[in-house]
């Protein structure tokens, strides 16, 4: 895809290939009231490759939609709660044993769970403590604030800490990343790379997070460096050459620090440049069209390099909007499934091509569930949901976690609108993938300080 030159578009790329060095004037102030976590292992060891890429699926993905009961009485009590969002049992995917089976829409994915390189984990959500329907009527376990609520939940997913107002809380991804960076090396590049602008699971005390337009090729990471931009506008070169000079040496420590973070971007993309000049030429065809599937072409690429970055410890964050579906379900759902599934589909197979499916987990994230209610032709936010974990070091091929019964005001309905009950943690699932990264089981503990309240860190999904 070809994008013509422009201010807007100039505009649109300062903003999110500075990214996270905008953001330091911030950061070094939080660290006057938090600081990064003490690791208690030292990660200088850890000389293997493996990278972790976070896929959000913002809006709430209705996930008993995309994995579907297929024996018999499964359907049928599917069909009895979902009504006119059920979808018709011929057009389903079964999955190897035929007891479950995926959307219509996701026929490489299925393949994949039957390759045993996708695992599902089944009903995790957002929680503080073990919840029951009969805990959660008597009030007494403590919940989640604001369920149901896309901006709060979406903060949890990430950060896996209940929101509080006015307070910044770094994500799980950045906590991670600052244990590890205390014993890991990677040059001026930091290994936190977003390929859609700022994002809560990456923010940290110590890691600053490298976004990156996903349509830019090496020529795209020029706009901040001294080089001429465009190399026909001489006039606008100069003046924003001229911008940096008066902000540095301003009186106001606002303006010093903005042109600090632009120093700081023209640093690394000077840096990041010539190591992407070594891009491995990736023969796997990615959709143009689908925006997913660019922002996981340009991941595989920066994997790509990573030795030359000298990067043993990688970190991505991706995501899709629009899965919010009060209306219109099944036709936007269908279409939203479908991008995923070419998406992740041609993302494993670049990683085959590169060698690497066993050093790369991807794994969705999403605000929430869906309620098994309808409201028309849509659905409610709920709360427990399914997620999906893609990689050759995945136990796939079968479902982690118990499937919740479909039933509305059954044991697994919070209410009576079909609104499920999480029966594994964020803090779990989040867990089991840090600790396939390499994190101790003593740091997890601080990486996910409500972790302790359930039975068990690792549920078993990585092998």
């Amino acid at each position: 895809m070809k994008h013509d030159e422009s201010r807007r578009q100039f505009l649109k790329k300062l903003a999110s290939i500075t990214g996270g060095a905008a953001l330091l004037s911030t950061q070094q102030q939080f660290q006057l009231i938090q600081s990064a976590l003490a690791a208690k292992n030292d990660y200088s060891s850890l000389s293997d490759y493996k990278s972790l890429v976070c896929v959000y699926l913002y809006g709430g993905n209705d996930a008993f939609n995309m994995f579907v009961p297929n024996t018999s009485s499964g359907y049928q009590q599917y069909v009895n709660v979902r009504q006119t969002l059920a979808i018709r049992q011929e057009y389903l995917l079964p999955v190897a044993g035929e007891r479950h089976a995926f959307h219509p829409s996701m026929s490489r994915l299925r393949n994949l769970y039957d390759q045993k390189k996708m695992a599902l984990i089944s009903n995790v959500g957002t929680l503080l403590e073990p919840v029951t329907r009969s805990t959660l009527q008597k009030q007494a376990v403590q919940l989640p604030p604001n369920l149901y609520s896309h901006s709060h939940q979406a903060e949890m997913w990430m950060t896996g800490l209940p929101p509080i107002t006015g307070k910044i809380q770094h994500g799980w991804g950045g906590r991670m990343f600052d244990l590890f960076m205390q014993g890991l090396k990677s040059g001026d590049i930091p290994p936190v790379y977003s390929l859609l602008g700022n994002n809560e699971w990456q923010s940290s005390v110590t890691t600053i997070p490298f976004s990156i337009n996903p349509w830019d090729d090496s020529t795209g990471f020029n706009y901040l460096s001294g080089k001429k931009w465009p190399k026909r506008e001489k006039s606008r070169t100069t003046a924003w050459e001229n911008i940096l000079k008066l902000a540095s040496s301003h009186s106001n420590p606002m303006k010093q620090q903005w042109a600090s973070s632009i120093g700081i971007a023209r640093e690394r993309l000077a840096s990041f440049s010539d190591a992407f000049a070594h891009v491995a030429d990736i023969k796997t065809s990615f959709d143009n069209d689908n925006h997913l599937a660019m922002q996981l072409r340009k991941v595989a690429q920066i994997i790509s390099i990573r030795k030359v970055m000298g990067q043993h410890r990688q970190i991505f964050f991706v995501g899709i909007g629009g899965w919010d579906t009060h209306g219109q379900q099944l036709t936007t759902h269908a279409d939203l499934l479908s991008k995923l599934d070419n998406a992740l589909y041609s993302f494993q197979s670049a990683l085959a091509e590169l060698r690497l499916e066993k050093s790369v987990t991807s794994f969705t994230a999403s605000d929430f569930g869906r309620s098994l209610t309808a409201n028309g032709d849509g659905t409610d936010h709920a709360w427990g949901t399914h997620a999906l974990v893609m990689g050759g070091a995945v136990n796939g091929g079968q479902i982690h976690g118990e499937m919740p019964q479909l039933v509305l005001g059954g044991d697994d309905d919070s209410g009576n609108d079909g609104r499920i009950i999480p029966t594994i943690a964020l803090d779990q699932y989040a867990a089991t993938l840090a600790k396939w990264m390499g994190v101790s089981n003593s740091d997890l503990n601080d990486i996910f300080p409500y972790l302790r309240n359930f039975a068990t860190s690792d549920i078993g999904f990585m092998a």
